[in-house]
């Protein structure tokens, strides 16, 4: 079978703004996208801010 020419090139990732964010939200049990609005400040959920920045400082440690 004939082969088709690759004609769309795929887009390179930027810089990820919160890396990891699928696995911190799983663990905080919590939608990635709500993550996501808090830590942008589209939502105001300080509970949870505190809980993803005590996970951030806690994953530093053990790294």
């Amino acid at each position: 079978m004939p082969q088709h020419k690759q004609t769309h090139k795929r887009k390179a990732r930027g810089d990820t703004k919160f890396p990891g964010i699928c696995r911190h939200a799983k663990e905080l049990g919590v939608n990635r996208c709500t993550l996501y609005r808090v830590l942008t400040g589209e939502w105001v959920l300080p509970k949870l801010a505190l809980r993803y920045n005590t996970l951030i400082k806690n994953e530093g440690r053990a790294a």
